[in-house]
């Protein structure tokens, strides 16, 4: 008896190393605690709740990952003002090769006095950019105002964003494409009360670590559909099992809330007196040979409806390299659908360099 017992102290011993060593190696290597400033701040009180940390080195005083932009804007230059998510910010590419400072350098090689202003902010939303440009666009006199839509924009904010603490806690029912189902299902899952030993446990990276890998496996089942005999993917995020094909139905909750906002987003540029430009941004596995759902159909219907000005880069990608432009594995990630590449990026400001020539040359309608 005494021989189990010593034997099963030795097993649990183990078991306890072996723990302590993968939380140190989950620390280390995965979750590496952050040095300096942190990049985002939240806002209670600002409309689009949180935007990017001044004091973040790669953040400039007014809270872009850009230069000093100019107020009021030197005379004779034409501005082009980048809303967007993590797209747009340029994540995991240098500041000089996102798609706003090559566009910028491209029409300014060709002798056009053009100024392109990056806003894009990591985990924005449809819903905080719309708020952002409203209290904050017009100032800086834009003459165009591009939007870089991300197909994971119309996910659950609150999952989208990381649940951090009771911040998200009460947000404006505007924010989400289903704010029935976040406050059926969603809310009292996040924020309901936790047992002593799941507070205790949360501290422990590894069990985050797992727990995440846990929720996204039991969505798998969600992340495709079976078509013409072959499973495709139709996921957006990793966190919400919303389905890329929401958008394919004008009706859906996604389409209507995207429509309402993006509507309200064109009164408020054309009111800055400005143009608004919407970029329906591919994801990665959408260049899959075969691939067959592009709600970048229905949504460019939307825009001739509603007289919006938009454009799909899915060809210009597609002739570039199309799934090749995409970052795909990298440390953050095993399988990035969403970010470009710095070819990525070239790609795109030659393409917007083409669209928007005649607007900037002379106000041609696109």
């Amino acid at each position: 008896m005494r021989r189990i017992f010593l034997l099963g102290s030795v097993w649990l011993a183990a078991a306890a190393a072996a723990l302590f060593l993968m939380e140190i190696l989950i620390r280390t290597f995965v979750s590496p605690p952050s040095s300096g400033p942190a990049l985002s701040l939240i806002d209670r009180e600002a409309p689009y709740v949180f935007s990017l940390n001044p004091e973040h080195s790669e953040i400039s005083s007014q809270g872009f990952r850009d230069l000093e932009v100019k107020i009021p804007k030197p005379s004779g230059v034409k501005r082009i003002l980048v809303l967007g998510d993590s797209l747009a910010y340029g994540l995991f590419v240098p500041r000089q090769k996102n798609f706003s400072r090559l566009l910028e350098r491209f029409f300014q090689e060709k002798d056009e006095p053009v100024d392109v202003v990056n806003t894009g902010v990591n985990g924005y939303t449809t819903y905080n950019e719309v708020r952002f440009f409203e209290s904050e666009g017009a100032r800086y006199e834009p003459d165009i105002v591009v939007l870089a839509f991300c197909f994971n924009d119309i996910v659950n904010p609150v999952l989208h964003w990381g649940d951090e603490g009771e911040y998200f806690k009460d947000l404006a029912p505007e924010a989400f494409p289903r704010y029935d189902e976040h406050v059926s299902r969603m809310k009292p899952k996040i924020y309901g009360p936790k047992s002593s030993a799941v507070r205790l446990l949360e501290r422990s990276h590894l069990f985050n670590f797992l727990r995440a890998r846990w929720n996204l496996w039991q969505l798998q089942p969600l992340r495709s559909v079976k078509h013409d005999g072959r499973r495709r993917p139709v996921y957006v995020a990793d966190e919400d099992p919303v389905s890329l094909r929401e958008l394919e139905n004008p009706e859906s909750p996604e389409s209507v809330w995207l429509y309402g906002l993006l509507k309200e987003l064109k009164v408020s540029v054309e009111a800055a007196g400005a143009k608004l430009v919407v970029v329906f941004f591919p994801l990665s596995y959408q260049f899959e040979p075969g691939y067959p759902f592009f709600p970048q159909n229905t949504l460019m219907d939307f825009c001739v409806k509603e007289g919006l000005s938009c454009l799909d880069p899915f060809e210009a990608l597609k002739a570039e390299g199309g799934k090749k432009l995409y970052l795909g594995r990298h440390r953050y990630h095993p399988r990035d659908v969403w970010h470009l590449s710095p070819k990525g990026h070239e790609v795109t400001a030659r393409f917007l360099e083409k669209s928007l020539d005649g607007e900037i040359r002379g106000g041609e309608s696109l």
